[in-house]
């Protein structure tokens, strides 16, 4: 996009000093994705809110033992 500033990154990050209904827009639907499990990445141009995205990770059958294997091989569980 010439001559625009386009960012990506937290809602957290990008939308604290902002103001207007564009924001409070993407503060909600950003709390609402949050409020479904998905992680919300907004994307921004010159500033304002332009979209809102879901991040979704599912659960991998063979989780559950490869946490098990890290916490045998580290000595603690993984974190976070």
């Amino acid at each position: 996009m010439q001559g625009r500033k386009v960012a990506v990154g937290s809602p957290a990050r990008l939308l604290d000093t902002g103001a207007g209904p564009r924001v409070a827009a993407a503060q909600a639907a950003a709390a609402d994705l949050e409020g479904k499990g998905h992680t919300a990445v907004l994307v921004s141009v010159d500033g304002q809110p332009a979209g809102v995205l879901a991040i979704a990770d599912r659960l991998r059958p063979d989780a559950a033992a490869t946490i098990t294997s890290l916490t045998a091989l580290t000595g603690s569980a993984p974190c976070c």
